[in-house]
């Protein structure tokens, strides 16, 4: 069953009231017998026990609205019935229309419509006003029929539709729009909840002060770092702690902060402006250096421990077939099986020194210093120093440039060393997966140039478009797993992106996305 709100049990209550101020009145002007001329009770008796029983319908009507008992919906009929009964029979008993007690329906009508939906209040209107006409007739049946009556009759019902639609309607929107500010409280309520909840789980001190440096909030952990665990909101920050207020003084002012020791502690503060002016709210970050640097170096040792625990596993597999050749090539039985054995030292050798140099190409982290050129020159440089530093992989790859989409005026704003890396390392990648050709076509596109790079390998699986950047992950016995990886940090350095695109057919098609822009024209 639906609920109804306060407000329109309120109405009820209002309705009630009505009755219970209206019907002794009338019984008061019966009995006073000074009733005006126009009221010509014609029929004494009628008019006192309506008067009576309007009265006691509204007392029981209000005891049924504390206990709420009927339901809202049997009420609502139940104060219709008792109105429309009641003021029928005084009309009766009057001199009909003319009397003007039928204005006592439109307290009635009023009230209905602003419980009861529009169609339903338009009902109510019309059962009043076809009441009215069947008081009028029957007053006239058989003799004496007079139009004047009838009309104030249908002017006075006109009026109590007006009432009924006019007050339904606003009533509905009012309705809506409460629950939707219900609506936008709650969720107002639920997010204040939520942040209050994340500031009181926060490892940072938080506090929030305003523009007179008194304390609006601060979270468990601000009240440990500033070794306060009473109540200091609404105190003043000059009261306990002063060197950070005068720190906001001084940053308020365009100055540097800096850190403020309290007790044995080095804290790091930040702040930022919550409203525009130099004199708003300010919220303040707070720190324990000493447990920031204990942090940092705890992170700096566990991605050592895990990059040195990588490194030897990538080393142990090449590391032990060099040992097993060198055992076996003290033993060779000819020249032929020792060259053999010192081809296979050399080139695990030389995966070691591979491995070992691509971790410190990574670790080194080189800014880029961007170079603008265009694309075509870019590729011609990465060509022809991949022919003279790997001449093997090379002579084992057929490259098919296209550059015929992007127009000579662009450049490309790139590190040339860091570029030419990254295509080898694609290229090698995909002479180590079978490929043999390589076709390389760039595409403009907003601010940038899409070089899509396609071979003609053993491909990718599906799936594995992400795992393949992971350092050390790779599915060749050639490889050190640091390839892809290394690429793509350098492409992030350059604000390039590095991706798998997906496709039909064989091998692998790799997309590098570049900043670039019209020659003459900023980037």
């Amino acid at each position: 069953m639906t609920e109804h709100s306060d407000e329109e049990w309120r109405v009820l209550r209002a309705l009630c009231v009505h009755r219970l101020i209206m019907a002794p009145i009338l019984a008061a002007v019966f009995f006073s017998g000074q009733a005006p001329d126009f009221l010509s009770i014609g029929r004494p008796g009628l008019f006192q026990a309506m008067t009576y029983a309007w009265f006691a319908a509204g007392s029981l009507l209000m005891i049924a609205l504390v206990s709420r008992t009927p339901p809202f919906e049997h009420q609502i009929v139940l104060h219709g019935i008792s109105d429309l009964t009641a003021v029928s029979g005084l009309l009766f008993a009057s001199s009909g229309i003319g009397s003007g007690l039928g204005m006592l329906l439109l307290i009635p009508v009023l009230g209905l419509g602003m419980v009861l939906p529009p169609r339903l209040a338009t009902l109510a209107a019309a059962i009043g006003t076809v009441a009215l006409f069947a008081v009028e007739l029957s007053r006239q049946y058989p003799n004496n029929w007079t139009a004047g009556p009838l009309t104030e009759a249908g002017v006075l019902g006109a009026a109590m539709f007006v009432i009924a639609i006019s007050a339904s309607t606003v009533a509905v929107r009012a309705r809506r729009s409460e629950a939707r500010a219900a609506q936008a409280g709650s969720a107002l309520s639920d997010l204040s909840r939520i942040n209050d909840t994340i500031v009181a789980t926060m490892r940072s001190g938080v506090m929030v002060v305003d523009e007179a440096l008194r304390v609006r909030t601060l979270n468990e952990a601000a009240r440990d770092l500033l070794r306060t665990h009473g109540g200091v909101t609404g105190q003043s920050l000059d009261q306990f702690a002063p060197d950070i207020a005068q720190d906001i003084e001084r940053w308020r002012q365009g100055m540097t902060s800096a850190s403020v020791r309290m007790g044995t502690r080095d804290l790091v503060l930040r702040y930022t402006a919550l409203g525009p002016g130099a004199q708003s709210p300010v919220l303040v970050l707070l720190e324990d250096a000493q447990r920031a640097r204990d942090e940092a170096q705890r992170l700096k040792l566990a991605a050592l421990g895990r990059l040195s625990a990588s490194i030897a596993h990538e080393i142990r597999n090449p590391l032990s077939a060099i040992t097993q050749a060198a055992e076996l090539l003290d033993s060779a039985k000819d020249a032929q099986e020792a060259d053999a054995l010192r081809r296979v030292i050399r080139r695990h050798a030389k995966r070691i020194d591979g491995i070992v140099q691509d971790v410190s190409d990574i670790s080194r982290g080189r800014p880029p210093e961007p170079d603008h050129r265009p694309l075509a020159e870019l590729l011609g440089l990465a060509y022809r120093q991949f022919q003279e530093g790997d001449q093997a992989s090379a002579q084992q790859l057929t490259l098919h440039l296209d550059t015929d989409a992007v127009s000579s005026q662009t450049i490309v704003h790139f590190d040339s060393d860091h570029f030419c890396r990254i295509l080898h390392n694609l290229w090698r990648n995909s002479v180590e997966h079978g490929a043999r050709s390589v076709r390389m076509r760039a595409l403009p596109a907003t601010a940038r140039i899409l070089l899509h790079i396609r071979d003609d390998g053993k491909g990718i699986e599906p799936g594995m478009s992400e795992t393949i950047f992971e350092p050390f992950y790779t599915t060749s016995t050639k490889g050190t797993g640091l390839g892809l990886y290394l690429a793509r940090t350098l492409c992030e350095a350059n604000g390039a992106l590095l991706f798998l695109q997906p496709h039909d057919g064989p091998g692998a098609h790799f997309v590098l996305q570049m900043p670039a822009s019209t020659r003459g024209v900023a980037a």
